[in-house]
Protein backbone atom coordinates (compact mmCIF):
# COMPACT_ATOMS: atom_id res chain seq x y z
CA UNK A 1 0.00 0.00 0.00
CA UNK A 2 1.41 3.41 -0.94
CA UNK A 3 2.14 5.94 1.78
CA UNK A 4 -0.21 8.69 0.75
CA UNK A 5 -3.23 10.09 2.57
CA UNK A 6 -5.87 12.38 1.17
CA UNK A 7 -7.70 14.38 3.84
CA UNK A 8 -10.98 16.09 3.08
CA UNK A 9 -12.60 18.53 5.47
CA UNK A 10 -15.82 20.47 5.06
CA UNK A 11 -16.00 24.21 5.61
CA UNK A 12 -19.15 25.85 6.91
CA UNK A 13 -19.79 28.78 9.21
CA UNK A 14 -16.85 29.44 11.57
CA UNK A 15 -14.90 26.43 10.20
CA UNK A 16 -11.94 28.17 8.57
CA UNK A 17 -9.84 28.78 11.70
CA UNK A 18 -10.67 25.33 13.04
CA UNK A 19 -9.41 23.75 9.81
CA UNK A 20 -6.16 25.71 10.05
CA UNK A 21 -5.76 24.63 13.67
CA UNK A 22 -6.38 21.00 12.66
CA UNK A 23 -3.87 21.09 9.81
CA UNK A 24 -1.18 22.70 11.98
CA UNK A 25 -1.42 19.85 14.49
CA UNK A 26 -1.57 17.20 11.76
CA UNK A 27 1.68 18.56 10.38
CA UNK A 28 3.25 18.77 13.82
CA UNK A 29 2.34 15.18 14.72
CA UNK A 30 2.89 13.44 11.37
CA UNK A 31 5.60 10.83 10.84
CA UNK A 32 7.29 12.51 7.90
CA UNK A 33 7.04 9.22 5.99
CA UNK A 34 3.67 9.87 4.34
CA UNK A 35 2.59 12.29 1.61
CA UNK A 36 -0.46 14.12 2.93
CA UNK A 37 -2.83 16.07 0.69
CA UNK A 38 -5.13 18.53 2.44
CA UNK A 39 -8.31 19.24 0.50
CA UNK A 40 -11.50 21.03 1.46
CA UNK A 41 -15.01 21.56 0.20
CA UNK A 42 -16.67 24.86 0.98
CA UNK A 43 -20.28 24.60 2.07
CA UNK A 44 -23.01 26.97 3.18
CA UNK A 45 -21.76 29.69 5.51
CA UNK A 46 -18.10 29.45 4.54
CA UNK A 47 -16.29 32.71 3.86
CA UNK A 48 -12.92 31.62 2.50
CA UNK A 49 -10.60 28.70 1.82
CA UNK A 50 -8.57 27.93 4.96
CA UNK A 51 -4.82 28.45 4.68
CA UNK A 52 -2.96 25.25 3.84
CA UNK A 53 -6.00 23.55 2.29
CA UNK A 54 -6.77 23.21 -1.42
CA UNK A 55 -10.36 23.92 -2.32
CA UNK A 56 -11.69 21.22 -4.64
CA UNK A 57 -15.38 22.11 -4.69
CA UNK A 58 -17.99 24.50 -3.33
CA UNK A 59 -21.55 23.58 -2.39
CA UNK A 60 -23.89 26.49 -3.10
CA UNK A 61 -27.34 24.85 -3.06
CA UNK A 62 -28.93 25.06 0.39
CA UNK A 63 -30.79 21.80 1.01
CA UNK A 64 -32.52 23.24 4.07
CA UNK A 65 -30.73 21.41 6.89
CA UNK A 66 -27.14 21.32 8.12
CA UNK A 67 -27.10 17.50 8.01
CA UNK A 68 -28.19 17.49 4.35
CA UNK A 69 -25.67 20.16 3.39
CA UNK A 70 -22.93 18.23 5.18
CA UNK A 71 -23.89 15.03 3.38
CA UNK A 72 -23.87 16.84 0.02
CA UNK A 73 -20.33 18.05 0.68
CA UNK A 74 -19.19 14.54 1.65
CA UNK A 75 -20.79 13.03 -1.45
CA UNK A 76 -18.92 15.59 -3.54
CA UNK A 77 -15.67 14.50 -1.88
CA UNK A 78 -16.42 10.86 -2.73
CA UNK A 79 -16.37 11.82 -6.42
CA UNK A 80 -13.04 13.64 -6.05
CA UNK A 81 -10.98 10.95 -4.30
CA UNK A 82 -7.68 10.26 -6.04
CA UNK A 83 -5.46 8.57 -3.42
CA UNK A 84 -5.56 5.07 -1.94
CA UNK A 85 -6.04 6.17 1.68
CA UNK A 86 -8.82 8.65 2.40
CA UNK A 87 -9.83 10.57 5.51
CA UNK A 88 -13.05 12.53 5.85
CA UNK A 89 -12.76 14.68 8.97
CA UNK A 90 -14.73 17.43 10.69
CA UNK A 91 -12.93 20.76 10.70
CA UNK A 92 -13.47 21.22 14.44
CA UNK A 93 -11.37 18.21 15.38
CA UNK A 94 -7.71 18.08 16.33
CA UNK A 95 -5.38 15.10 15.90
CA UNK A 96 -2.88 14.88 18.77
CA UNK A 97 -1.24 11.48 18.23
CA UNK A 98 2.36 11.05 17.17
CA UNK A 99 2.65 9.31 13.78
CA UNK A 100 -1.13 9.42 13.33
CA UNK A 101 -0.67 9.06 9.58
CA UNK A 102 1.12 5.72 9.91
CA UNK A 103 -1.55 4.56 12.37
CA UNK A 104 -4.27 5.18 9.80
CA UNK A 105 -2.33 3.57 6.96
CA UNK A 106 -1.61 0.47 9.05
CA UNK A 107 -5.30 0.25 10.03
CA UNK A 108 -6.38 0.45 6.38
CA UNK A 109 -4.08 -2.42 5.53
CA UNK A 110 -6.20 -4.58 7.87
CA UNK A 111 -9.69 -3.25 7.25
CA UNK A 112 -11.74 -1.34 4.70
CA UNK A 113 -12.97 1.39 7.09
CA UNK A 114 -11.46 2.96 10.21
CA UNK A 115 -12.30 5.91 12.42
CA UNK A 116 -13.89 7.33 15.56
CA UNK A 117 -16.97 5.71 17.10
CA UNK A 118 -19.85 7.24 19.03
CA UNK A 119 -20.04 6.52 22.78
CA UNK A 120 -21.76 3.21 23.52
CA UNK A 121 -24.66 5.00 25.22
CA UNK A 122 -25.32 7.34 22.28
CA UNK A 123 -28.55 7.03 20.32
CA UNK A 124 -26.57 6.87 17.07
CA UNK A 125 -25.08 3.61 15.80
CA UNK A 126 -22.50 1.87 17.99
CA UNK A 127 -19.04 0.41 17.44
CA UNK A 128 -18.58 1.69 13.90
CA UNK A 129 -16.68 4.71 12.48
CA UNK A 130 -18.70 7.92 12.40
CA UNK A 131 -18.36 11.04 10.26
CA UNK A 132 -16.22 12.92 12.80
CA UNK A 133 -13.25 10.98 11.36
CA UNK A 134 -14.11 8.43 8.70
CA UNK A 135 -11.15 6.74 7.00
CA UNK A 136 -11.34 4.25 4.16
CA UNK A 137 -9.49 2.78 1.22
CA UNK A 138 -10.38 4.18 -2.16
CA UNK A 139 -11.34 0.75 -3.49
CA UNK A 140 -14.34 0.79 -1.13
CA UNK A 141 -15.93 3.32 -3.49
CA UNK A 142 -15.65 0.76 -6.29
CA UNK A 143 -17.50 -1.83 -4.21
CA UNK A 144 -20.36 0.17 -2.68
CA UNK A 145 -22.14 3.51 -2.73
CA UNK A 146 -21.35 5.23 0.56
CA UNK A 147 -24.56 7.01 1.48
CA UNK A 148 -24.07 9.78 4.06
CA UNK A 149 -27.60 11.22 3.84
CA UNK A 150 -29.61 11.64 7.04
CA UNK A 151 -33.27 10.75 7.36
CA UNK A 152 -35.23 13.80 8.48
CA UNK A 153 -38.71 14.41 9.82
CA UNK A 154 -40.58 16.51 7.27
CA UNK A 155 -41.58 19.89 8.64
CA UNK A 156 -39.45 20.04 11.77
CA UNK A 157 -36.35 18.93 9.81
CA UNK A 158 -34.82 16.97 12.67
CA UNK A 159 -33.32 13.48 12.31
CA UNK A 160 -35.80 10.63 12.49
CA UNK A 161 -35.44 8.26 15.44
CA UNK A 162 -36.17 4.71 14.32
CA UNK A 163 -36.71 1.60 16.37
CA UNK A 164 -34.41 -1.34 15.64
CA UNK A 165 -36.78 -4.07 14.46
CA UNK A 166 -34.79 -6.83 12.75
CA UNK A 167 -31.77 -8.98 13.55
CA UNK A 168 -30.08 -7.55 10.44
CA UNK A 169 -30.49 -4.01 11.77
CA UNK A 170 -29.43 -5.11 15.24
CA UNK A 171 -26.23 -6.65 13.91
CA UNK A 172 -25.40 -3.72 11.62
CA UNK A 173 -25.96 -0.99 14.20
CA UNK A 174 -24.72 -2.93 17.25
CA UNK A 175 -27.98 -2.23 19.03
CA UNK A 176 -30.66 -4.41 20.58
CA UNK A 177 -34.04 -4.91 18.95
CA UNK A 178 -36.26 -2.15 20.33
CA UNK A 179 -33.39 0.33 20.76
CA UNK A 180 -33.63 3.77 19.16
CA UNK A 181 -31.41 4.85 16.25
CA UNK A 182 -30.96 8.54 15.48
CA UNK A 183 -30.75 8.85 11.70
CA UNK A 184 -28.38 11.76 11.26
CA UNK A 185 -25.50 12.14 8.79
CA UNK A 186 -24.01 8.76 7.91
CA UNK A 187 -26.57 6.59 9.68
CA UNK A 188 -26.74 4.18 6.72
CA UNK A 189 -23.00 3.45 6.72
CA UNK A 190 -22.99 0.52 9.20
CA UNK A 191 -25.87 -1.13 7.34
CA UNK A 192 -24.11 -0.70 3.98
CA UNK A 193 -20.92 -2.15 5.44
CA UNK A 194 -22.78 -5.08 6.99
CA UNK A 195 -24.69 -6.22 3.92
CA UNK A 196 -21.57 -5.83 1.73
CA UNK A 197 -19.21 -7.59 4.14
CA UNK A 198 -16.90 -4.62 4.48
CA UNK A 199 -14.40 -4.90 7.31
CA UNK A 200 -13.88 -2.12 9.82
CA UNK A 201 -12.22 -1.09 13.05
CA UNK A 202 -12.77 1.91 15.26
CA UNK A 203 -11.32 4.01 18.07
CA UNK A 204 -13.83 3.95 20.95
CA UNK A 205 -14.93 7.21 22.51
CA UNK A 206 -13.17 7.68 25.82
CA UNK A 207 -15.01 8.27 29.10
CA UNK A 208 -11.78 9.62 30.58
CA UNK A 209 -10.60 13.14 29.74
CA UNK A 210 -6.89 13.73 29.25
CA UNK A 211 -7.11 17.36 28.12
CA UNK A 212 -6.21 19.30 31.29
CA UNK A 213 -8.46 21.95 32.80
CA UNK A 214 -7.18 25.39 33.81
CA UNK A 215 -9.12 25.29 37.09
CA UNK A 216 -12.27 23.96 38.74
CA UNK A 217 -14.43 26.62 37.08
CA UNK A 218 -13.32 25.49 33.63
CA UNK A 219 -13.94 21.88 34.61
CA UNK A 220 -17.49 22.72 35.70
CA UNK A 221 -18.14 24.67 32.49
CA UNK A 222 -17.00 21.74 30.37
CA UNK A 223 -19.25 19.39 32.31
CA UNK A 224 -22.22 21.55 31.35
CA UNK A 225 -21.63 20.53 27.71
CA UNK A 226 -20.38 17.01 28.33
CA UNK A 227 -20.62 15.86 24.68
CA UNK A 228 -18.35 18.72 23.54
CA UNK A 229 -14.55 18.42 23.52
CA UNK A 230 -14.89 14.62 23.37
CA UNK A 231 -11.74 12.50 23.14
CA UNK A 232 -10.69 9.24 21.50
CA UNK A 233 -7.61 7.56 22.97
CA UNK A 234 -5.14 4.95 21.82
CA UNK A 235 -3.44 3.58 24.91
CA UNK A 236 -2.73 6.45 27.28
CA UNK A 237 -2.58 9.13 24.55
CA UNK A 238 -5.25 11.21 22.84
CA UNK A 239 -5.61 10.36 19.17
CA UNK A 240 -8.22 13.01 18.37
CA UNK A 241 -10.53 15.46 20.10
CA UNK A 242 -13.72 17.00 18.72
CA UNK A 243 -14.92 20.45 19.75
CA UNK A 244 -18.41 20.06 18.19
CA UNK A 245 -20.95 22.84 17.51
CA UNK A 246 -18.38 25.03 15.77
CA UNK A 247 -21.12 26.71 13.72
CA UNK A 248 -22.17 28.41 16.95
CA UNK A 249 -18.80 28.53 18.70
CA UNK A 250 -15.96 30.25 16.76
CA UNK A 251 -12.43 29.12 17.61
CA UNK A 252 -11.68 32.54 19.06
CA UNK A 253 -14.98 32.62 21.01
CA UNK A 254 -15.23 31.55 24.64
CA UNK A 255 -15.93 27.83 24.04
CA UNK A 256 -13.53 27.49 21.12
CA UNK A 257 -10.77 29.29 23.02
CA UNK A 258 -11.32 27.01 26.02
CA UNK A 259 -10.87 23.90 23.84
CA UNK A 260 -7.82 25.44 22.21
CA UNK A 261 -6.33 26.30 25.61
CA UNK A 262 -6.85 22.78 26.94
CA UNK A 263 -5.18 21.32 23.84
CA UNK A 264 -2.25 23.66 24.48
CA UNK A 265 -1.95 22.42 28.07
CA UNK A 266 -1.88 18.84 26.76
CA UNK A 267 0.62 19.33 23.93
CA UNK A 268 2.94 21.35 26.17
CA UNK A 269 2.92 18.60 28.78
CA UNK A 270 3.20 15.65 26.38
CA UNK A 271 5.25 17.03 23.48
CA UNK A 272 6.70 20.39 24.51
CA UNK A 273 4.88 22.68 22.09
CA UNK A 274 1.82 24.94 21.93
CA UNK A 275 0.04 26.23 18.82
Amino acid sequence: MDKKIEIFTFIGRNSEKYAEFLRWHCEKMKSGQVDIFYKCILSLGSERTPEGWRRVDKITNDLGHNCLNHAAAIHSACKLVTESNVVFIDADTCILYKDWDLTIIEALKRVDIYGTAFPDNANQYNKFPNVFMFCFRRDVLQKVNLDFNPLLNIGIESPVKLKIKTTLESKAYNKKIGDTLKCDTGYMLPFIASINNLTYDYIPASKERLLPYRDDDQYEMCLSKHTHMAEWHIGDKIFITHKQASRNHPLDGSWGAMWKERIGFYTQKEYGFVF
